[in-house]
């Protein structure tokens, strides 16, 4: 059986990278695309992803997963309308390529626990309300309900992935000051060492 040949949209950041290596790992075929990357092989995306359609015209996927985005509370409420681009619009793009030049292109859409806001109960179910309370949950909550009509219009296979709380080797995290390195080795985050379960 032939291997998948897998697209990785954000393969240059923290879960992007750790998906596409582990793909690799197990014989997937995986190309990587971003809009910044050190790694000759990768596709160098526009911000704009005006040069998305370049990649769907000229192989097949049998999958594509976006792991591209911001990815935190603190900068979608400080550029609001900049986080709307990378968690919705960019999806909508995304989606529009699938539709127009691979329907059987299956996209898997990382989420967040923020659409959830604060959550009534714990643990949290995937069936509970969802109310985001930043727009940084709002445009993921967006994003979900455009896969979902995706899926319902055209045929096309959709996932959206809720992520919570994600760590790990090579990880850094920004507060707006500084930033917040993990090390798988030692568990060391900002100069203090750190337990890990």
């Amino acid at each position: 059986m032939e291997a998948m040949n897998i697209l990785v949209i954000g393969s240059n950041g923290f879960i992007g990278s750790h998906v596409s290596m582990f793909l690799k790992s197990k014989g997937y075929r995986v190309v990587e695309a971003d809009i910044i990357s050190t790694k000759a092989h990768t596709f160098i995306l526009q911000p704009d992803l005006s040069n998305l359609a370049q990649l769907f015209t000229s192989q097949q996927f049998d999958c594509c997963i976006n792991a591209s985005g911001s990815s935190t509370v603190s900068y979608s409420i400080a550029h609001e309308a900049q986080d709307l681009v990378l968690n919705y619009n960019n999806v909508a793009a995304i989606l529009s390529c699938i539709k127009n030049y691979q329907p059987s292109c299956r996209l898997i859409n990382l989420s967040s626990a923020a659409v959830y806001g604060n959550p009534t109960r714990l643990p949290v179910r995937e069936t509970d309300n969802k109310q985001p309370i930043s727009p940084y949950g709002k445009h993921k909550l967006m994003s979900e309900q455009l896969l979902q009509k995706y899926h319902k219009e055209f045929g096309i296979l959709t996932l959206s992935l809720r992520i919570f709380s994600v760590y790990g080797n090579g990880l850094a995290k920004f507060d707006g000051k500084k930033f917040a390195y993990f090390n798988e080795k030692n568990g060391l985050i900002n100069n203090k060492i750190r337990k890990i379960h």
